[in-house]
């Protein structure tokens, strides 16, 4: 049971704390009501503080769902998607040979192989 207590607190000082920083960075004062208040109803009573822990914890379970998602499309049509449309405009037509024209997948290599040729492999 202490445990809860503890986590309970510790989440009520997070965000009164994370309430006061934005404050310094906006200079909305609503951020600093909220950060007082917050913190003065977590100090007072301890089932208060459980309540916004809980709520915190729901909304942070709910912004999980949401905010991979969109972290991944940025990246996917912010960076990869332009990356890929660059790389077939000026790359190699047929880079992974999928339009196989020879008979065999077998290449030849006509390099003589000596004993140096084994000593620096890459």
């Amino acid at each position: 049971m202490k445990t809860k207590k503890n986590n309970a607190t510790k989440t009520v000082l997070i965000i009164s704390i994370g309430f006061a920083i934005i404050f310094l960075v906006t200079n909305s004062k609503w951020l600093l009501i909220v950060s007082v208040t917050v913190g003065l109803l977590g100090a007072i009573s301890d089932k208060i503080s459980g309540l916004i822990h809980i709520l915190w914890m729901k909304l942070a379970k709910i912004l999980s769902y949401i905010i991979p998602n969109i972290l991944l499309s940025l990246i996917f049509y912010l960076f990869l998607f332009p990356l890929s449309v660059l790389s077939k405009v000026f790359g190699n037509k047929d880079g992974l040979n999928l339009n196989n024209r020879n008979n065999s997948l077998w290449k030849t290599h006509d390099k003589t192989i000596n004993k140096e040729y084994f000593e620096k492999t890459w």
